[in-house]
């Protein structure tokens, strides 16, 4: 009788130990795939933010740039330049630039750029948008030359600095006496949404 309760009771441990050992091999599958699923959201995450161009401060400078044509001629606001620009803008990331939002005036352009300085330099990615431009000017039949020499630029330093030339630029064809509201203009707007953040946050 005593043996057949030791042997019971062995068999209960060794059931016990079993369960346990079972229930850590559980307990460490549940956690490995929550790691799975949090590594798997911050990517995502990460991917989706980037993708959005949301953080694009913390890892690229952003600049507002202005660009004036040769002795202010008017060449600047029409149909052409503006879809060669947008063609251009839109495949820019490619090697390391996001254009954000713009407006062409009939004799200058400005527009807020954000730049992969590992990359390429903002003067050189200024030079390769203005010669597609000029490309443009010359299939047109306009006459070099076309631009001023370089390009006025200012570093951001605040979603404040953005928001606020951003909102005086896009008012110039209205200051100009070309439309009525800035939203009739048709040479401005938005190529990627960036946002300012300070990266020492």
């Amino acid at each position: 009788m005593a043996l057949l309760r030791r042997s019971v009771t062995a068999e209960a441990s060794e059931v016990r130990r079993s369960e346990s050992a079972a229930t850590e091999k559980n307990r460490q599958r549940r956690s490995e795939k929550m790691r799975q699923s949090e590594t798997a959201a911050t990517v995502v995450l990460v991917r989706e933010r980037l993708k959005r161009l949301d953080i694009i401060y913390q890892h690229f400078p952003m600049y507002f740039v202005t660009a004036c044509a040769a002795e202010r001629q008017k060449l600047l606001a029409n149909e052409p330049i503006h879809s060669a620009f947008k063609a251009f803008a839109a495949s820019a990331p490619n090697y390391g630039a996001w254009v954000g939002a713009y407006i062409f005036m009939p004799d200058h352009f400005h527009l807020f750029v954000a730049i992969d300085d590992e990359k390429l330099s903002l003067s050189n990615w200024l030079k390769s948008l203005k010669g597609t431009l000029s490309s443009v000017l010359r299939r047109e039949g306009k006459s070099p030359p076309y631009w001023q020499k370089g390009f006025f630029d200012h570093m951001l330093h605040s979603k404040e600095s953005y928001t606020q030339k951003w909102h005086y630029v896009r008012e110039n064809p209205v200051r100009a006496g070309l439309v009525k509201r800035c939203e009739d203009w048709p040479y401005l707007g938005e190529i990627f949404a960036l946002e300012f953040h300070d990266a020492r946050l």
